[in-house]
């Protein structure tokens, strides 16, 4: 397939998948733990399947802007692009622990039939500690690579603002507000957006290079 249209495809479909199963992750006031360990516990095999397939997109988006990033070396914004994809990986891991802790903390609440259960507590909090840095390392690698964008002059204006914007805001909510907010959840959203809006620019971009 064309690199052009994987690397759209896959930040077309990543983040769709994504945000689906984080909604299904995503508890109605994530500062309150009883409540939201509550949540978690009334089906903990989906809460599993969620994290599993949100994680799945995830790794999806990254590899789509890594595809653009090698379509980029030797450009203007080719070392950014370099730089960025550091942070981009990084944050996979790091994702991917936060995804396993919520998953543990819900299998863990249930078996304690949705009492409070501090090992729940524990791992609820956990997650978002990892999640608070995995979300901030990752909208760095945002940032920078909408930085390059605009530097190799590739994409029309509005993908580097897109970029540049949403990685401002994935540093400045989390470790400002808080990455226990409700309004995290507008953070996943303008992620998403952007990502989409960046795949189909890729797709129909006759400046792909």
């Amino acid at each position: 397939m064309d690199p052009r249209i994987l690397s759209g495809l896959l930040l077309i479909v990543g983040p769709i998948v994504t945000i689906t199963f984080s909604f299904l992750i995503f508890p109605e006031d994530p500062s309150n733990i009883n409540s939201t360990l509550k949540e978690l516990s009334i089906n903990p095999a989906l809460i599993g399947t969620a994290a599993i397939m949100s994680s799945f997109g995830f790794i999806l988006s990254v590899c789509g802007f890594y595809i653009i990033k090698d379509k980029m070396r030797g450009g203007l914004g080719g070392n950014y692009a370099n730089i960025s994809m550091l942070f981009l990986i990084i944050s996979i891991p790091a994702k991917l622990v936060e995804l396993g802790l919520i998953s543990v903390a819900a299998d863990t609440s249930a078996i304690s039939f949705n009492t409070a259960d501090k090992t729940a507590e524990i791992l609820w909090i956990a997650s978002q500690g990892v999640g608070t840095i995995s979300t901030i390392i990752f909208s760095i690698g945002i940032f920078i690579f909408g930085i390059g964008i605009l530097f190799q002059k590739n994409y029309t204006f509005i993908i580097p603002f897109l970029l540049i914007t949403t990685g401002i805001s994935g540093v400045l909510v989390p470790a400002t507000i808080g990455y226990d907010s409700s309004n995290m959840l507008i953070i996943y959203i303008l992620y998403s957006i952007t990502a989409i809006i960046t795949g189909i620019f890729t797709i129909f971009n006759s400046k792909y290079q």
